[in-house]
């Protein structure tokens, strides 16, 4: 290409950023899909920036720019799927079929098929703009009363303890907010449905034998896709070829503790982490009476019970959740098991954070460093898992 075809080329791509740039308001928050962040300088006052790949998850924003990427992208349907979620508004650039002076390509839109797929997904065409190319910029706005796809979701969870409510408060965040969502147990799988787009298994907390019938499998089989959020410590309780043909039926299963994937994971695990944690942030104690607290004490003070830990600097836990939640705020902790299979919760839960395991009732002092790493990487690690579960469902509501 010569210095004036150049100049050209420059110059038009120039005059598309700054008339992009014109569609979006002062002050809004920009994700621009559309490769580089040349778009940046031309924004208005105020405005945040962020340029991201295509196929990331979506962050809420304003205003999503994406120029250049209709003509490049495969499925259309799918990346509208994604933008139906926390978009704002969309400002794009397109060349439509019928707009076209010589033979456009044949995956080329036409602009009823434009307005259509804008339809589908809950935008509308709120103003557009010729460029000098033959193009046109378009900025959409959402159509008022017109919800994004609903993508149908079945969580079957067991447990009504402490840990096992904060675990569903924690799904029930991954959740895209107008997914249609079933809350299922063992003893109620015969209200499910006949087909979702998700299935998860587990809120976080430990599989039951009551998890491993053939009931649960046909759920699984009932979704185009499944996901498992459990560990594994009821070992003793649960046959291990049945333990292996749940895991096996799932697209991905994020084991609590690295022990599960040592025993189970086959390829098919990756470690989450005891994602409780992420509901406990670091901090500092300041009564000294030791508290001891399990299961029933739990119970009794609900999620006060939270606020009640992190205030003792000693706390013996005959639970798993409220020793978790003292290894944040406490100088000294302790466990002990009453139950079957609780021990392996502890000493799985100890290796992940600490590196090692401390005996049962005897109290150790706490390093907040490993703590606080250990919190830090199940966070990030939540954060991706709720990107994979907003692209699950947005896929799937697309091909329904």
């Amino acid at each position: 290409m010569g210095q004036p075809e150049l100049a050209a080329q420059t110059e038009s791509n120039e005059a598309r950023l700054a008339l992009a740039a014109q569609f979006v308001p002062a002050g809004a928050r920009v994700i621009d899909l559309s490769g580089g962040a040349a778009l940046r300088r031309h924004l208005p006052y105020g405005c945040s920036y962020k340029s991201v790949k295509s196929n990331a998850a979506l962050a809420a924003c304003d205003v999503v720019v994406m120029l250049d990427l209709l003509d490049r992208i495969e499925d259309a349907e799918a990346l509208f799927a994604k933008l139906a979620h926390g978009t704002g508004a969309v400002v794009l650039n397109y060349h439509p079929r019928d707009f076209a002076e010589a033979p456009a390509p044949n995956k080329r839109l036409g602009f009823y098929d434009l307005a259509r797929l804008f339809d589908q997904f809950g935008f509308r065409i709120a103003s557009s703009a010729p460029l000098a190319t033959g193009e046109i910029m378009l900025r959409l706005a959402r159509t008022d009363g017109a919800p994004p796809p609903t993508a149908r979701i079945a969580v079957l969870a067991e447990g009504d303890g402490f840990g096992d409510r904060l675990g569903l408060q924690i799904l029930a965040s991954l959740i895209p907010g107008h997914a249609d969502v079933d809350y299922l147990t063992c003893g109620w799988l015969a209200a499910a449905r006949p087909q979702y787009d998700l299935v998860i298994i587990g809120a976080g907390n430990s599989l039951t034998p009551a998890m491993l019938g053939d009931d649960t499998i046909d759920l699984v089989g009932r979704a185009k896709a499944a996901i498992g959020l459990f560990g594994t410590q009821h070992r003793e309780l649960m046959p291990r070829a049945a333990v292996e043909r749940l895991i096996g039926s799932l697209d991905t299963w994020y084991a609590r503790n690295a022990d599960d994937l040592l025993l189970y994971g086959f390829g098919t695990g990756t470690h989450l982490g005891d994602w409780l944690i992420d509901q406990f942030p670091i901090g500092s104690a300041s009564e000294h009476e030791p508290l001891t607290i399990g299961a029933a004490q739990l119970r009794a003070l609900g999620f006060d019970a939270i606020a009640t830990i992190r205030r003792h600097r000693s706390v013996m836990a005959t639970d798993r959740a409220a020793l978790l939640c003292a290894l944040t705020t406490a100088d000294m902790a302790a466990w002990d098991d009453v139950e079957i299979g609780g021990a392996a919760e502890f000493r799985s839960m100890l290796l992940d954070v600490f590196g090692r395991s401390y005996p049962a009732s005897e109290h150790f002092l706490i390093d907040r460093d490993p703590v606080q790493r250990y919190r830090a990487k199940v966070h990030a690690n939540i954060a991706a898992l709720r990107a994979r579960v907003a692209a699950i469902c947005a896929q799937q509501a697309t091909a329904a």
